[in-house]
């Protein structure tokens, strides 16, 4: 495709990728056929999207970051709801980021999405990887990243649920994040996120797939090397990403 122009859908309040060049039907095909991309990260947006998507489908991110989902969706035609706690300054400007905080002063989780939750057919949750992001978003008591362990699981764990009872059957949730090692409590004993989350969804979420996901790189920096000096343990350098189907 040439290139891509942005566009509002006001019955859905989303926004859809589309291209300037080439006909309707070269369009779709391209975004049905086109390969995904390898670039780490948005590699797996793309991997998701051309496994669990079709073309105008609607894509739900709310831990939009850098905006990567929108970059994909615009790539593979999909209408996009992308959201952040606050958007990024220079990011401002793209047609379609809100910002939306998924948690609330008192803790209660509240989702935002389009009005047409049967055309959604992925949500992408890449949230922050708990203490390994304390402190770099904000100072918020309500940012994931900064809150108790326990907290951060009945958060996430609730955003999680609150999704699954607004999408239709055969949708997806995606859920990507690291474990936490040599910022947690005891550095020996890495907290595995995933596998709390996997513990935690609701019955209407049925696991698909379960996947270790390598970091683009392996490099560690001194905290972590002294963190396995000191405790003798592996040091954990991978990213799991976990597909629920709702049924």
């Amino acid at each position: 495709m040439s290139g891509t122009e942005r566009h509002n859908h006001s019955d859905e309040a989303c926004s859809q990728g589309s291209s300037e060049g080439g006909t309707a039907g070269q369009e779709l095909g391209a975004a049905r056929t086109s390969r995904p991309d390898s670039t780490p990260h948005v590699g797996i947006v793309d991997n998701l999207l051309y496994l669990f998507t079709e073309p105008f489908g609607i894509v739900v991110d709310p831990f939009g970051g850098g905006a990567s989902t929108i970059t994909v969706c615009k790539k593979r035609m999909r209408r996009y709801w992308v959201s952040d706690r606050k958007v990024p300054e220079k990011l401002k400007h793209e047609i379609g980021y809100r910002e939306h905080d998924l948690v609330a002063p008192d803790g209660t989780v509240t989702i935002s999405g389009p009005s047409r939750w049967g055309d959604v057919q992925l949500v992408y949750l890449d949230p922050p990887y708990w203490r390994q992001a304390e402190g770099q978003y904000s100072s918020d008591p309500t940012d994931l990243a900064n809150m108790p362990l326990e907290q951060f699981n009945a958060a996430l764990s609730g955003i999680i649920k609150g999704y699954a009872g607004k999408l239709k059957a055969g949708a997806h949730i995606a859920l990507l994040i690291q474990p936490t090692q040599w910022k947690a409590d005891d550095r020996g004993w890495p907290v595995y996120h995933d596998l709390d989350m996997i513990a935690a969804a609701p019955k209407r979420l049925r696991m698909k797939y379960h996947i270790i996901c390598d970091l683009s790189t392996q490099q560690s920096n001194a905290q972590q090397v002294d963190a396995t000096k000191e405790t003798g343990e592996l040091l954990v350098r991978s990213r799991r990403l976990v597909v629920w189907e709702v049924v």
